[in-house]
């Protein structure tokens, strides 16, 4: 069983190089280099640019640490309000509350609301981080049957604040309830753009 070589980032480059060389300098960079005479040391710096890197040669390993900047990380958190306990005034109860560190989310909440008697309601909801909302208004029918929908949108998230998902119903009599609610929260490079 033979040993396989390791690719590294100075042997990416060395063959790179010696093709670079023996395309451009033709037999006579070929005669006067010997094998693995050139490595890192002989390089000068900034030699080697994206430009004479191959498009889609190189991975995150062979790459300083850093280079590629921070990996996105995501967060969720879960809910639910029954009827008895959920609030006719708008927005009026927070049915998740997801911490996040200070940074840039793409955030979306599924809910599943119900109500269970033969009272429709309309359910509002919004995620929200202070500053910056999205909200969306659905009819939960009499049927007792589930109504899913969602809300996404981009959050400039600073210090000391969390995404809320906040909902209430319409009707006060209504059995309208948030059978379950989820967040999540991706953490971006930066916000720009629009919201649903």
């Amino acid at each position: 069983m033979s040993a396989r070589p390791k690719l590294t980032y100075a042997n990416v480059m060395v063959t790179l190089l010696a093709f670079v060389v023996l395309l451009g300098g033709g037999a006579y960079a070929a005669d006067r280099l010997g094998k693995s005479s050139v490595g890192t040391k002989q390089l000068k710096r900034n030699a080697v640019t994206s430009a004479k890197v191959k498009n889609a040669s190189l991975t995150g390993k062979d790459l300083a640490s850093g280079v590629l900047g921070p990996a996105s990380r995501g967060l969720q958190a879960s809910g639910s309000v029954n009827f008895d306990s959920f609030s006719s005034s708008l927005f009026g109860s927070t049915v998740v509350s997801l911490a996040v560190p200070p940074g840039d989310y793409l955030a979306t909440a599924t809910i599943e609301a119900q109500t269970v008697n033969a009272v429709s309601s309309n359910v509002s909801c919004r995620l929200a981080n202070g500053s910056t909302a999205t909200s969306r208004d659905q009819v939960v029918r009499a049927d007792t049957e589930p109504e899913n929908f969602t809300l996404t949108a981009l959050f400039a998230v600073t210090a000391g604040q969390a995404l809320d998902l906040q909902c209430s119903k319409s009707v006060p009599g209504s059995s309208a309830r948030i059978v379950t609610a989820n967040v999540v929260a991706v953490e971006i490079g930066s916000v720009s753009g629009f919201s649903d």
